[in-house]
């Protein structure tokens, strides 16, 4: 009876209402009975199918894949020049190899400083030192550069961070198989590599703030230059001695040593040969030195 009195006020009109009056109760109707009605259903059934026809658009909001990659681009930008600015301490020097203008295209491709100069050698963190190809060559620069750190690669380290333009991780350019070179020197590059490490770990050197004098004659007689020998030392941590000494210290000849070189050698003071003192540097080894 309520349903009636609703429309009994006209009863003309009763007969056109009463569907509607029906419709009104299929309103509640769950949304899964709605979907097949017609488009003359009241407005309540076409904003349930309007609320469904949403749902592929906001999934579709929902994943702003090409805006999210735009928005990115800043970051990404920003996120390489930190990356380039932290690669200005990734300082590189070339020896024992030719320095072609291809080199150094790649070098500055991975944002590497390229070193030039042997006084710049201490402050290398990659020394690139073979080609692959080529027996390796015991130049100062290597000297001083084994001394400070273990990054000794050859040039396939240089094309692979240059394809990628980044620095890569050095464990898989290592030059650690030129058996003709280690065995000319009598050493293992991995154990040095090895022991340079370890100096530096533990905040020492190889020489150890030890005093050495070369004699006068030693400097350009199969060794390097007396600016160069004097590089090679302090790098190595010796102390570099001008005159000759008063008190114990190394003593430097050439290999073999001179008679007046030996005039120098005081009773109780220790003495050896260029050979000697370029391959305790090279294997990062002191031998027969004992104090």
């Amino acid at each position: 009876e309520g349903g009636v009195s609703m429309c009994s006020s006209k009863p003309e009109v009763k007969e056109a209402e009463a569907p509607n009056c029906k419709k009104q109760k299929a309103e509640v109707t769950p949304a899964s009975e709605i979907e097949g009605k017609t488009e003359s259903q009241p407005l309540p059934s076409k904003e349930i199918r309007a609320s469904k026809r949403k749902s592929p658009k906001s999934r579709t909001q929902k994943r702003p894949s090409s805006n999210l990659q735009n928005t990115e681009a800043p970051d990404s930008i920003a996120k390489r020049k930190r990356q380039r600015k932290v690669e200005q301490n990734l300082r590189i020097m070339v020896t024992g190899i030719e320095l072609t203008a291809n080199y150094r295209s790649k070098i500055s491709g991975i944002g590497g400083e390229l070193l030039e100069s042997i006084e710049e050698a201490e402050t290398a963190t990659h020394i690139i030192c073979s080609n692959g190809k080529a027996q390796m060559r015991r130049t100062p620069k290597l000297l001083i550069g084994i001394c400070n750190t273990s990054n000794l690669v050859t040039t396939k380290w240089l094309v692979d961070s240059a394809l990628k333009r980044v620095a890569l991780p050095v464990h898989n350019y290592l030059v650690l198989n030129d058996r003709a070179f280690e065995k000319k020197h009598k050493f293992r590059m991995r154990t040095a590599l090895a022991n340079s490490d370890t100096f530096r770990q533990d905040e020492t050197t190889l020489l150890g703030g030890r005093d050495v004098f070369v004699c006068k004659d030693v400097p350009e007689n199969k060794a390097p230059p007396i600016e160069e020998f004097k590089l090679i030392v302090q790098a190595a941590g010796g102390n570099w001695l001008s005159r000759s000494p008063k008190e114990k210290c190394i003593i430097i000849t050439s290999d073999p040593p001179t008679k007046n070189q030996l005039r120098v050698v005081r009773t109780g003071t220790k003495h050896f040969t260029t050979s000697w003192l370029f391959n305790c540097i090279l294997s990062q080894e002191l031998h027969g030195l004992n104090e």
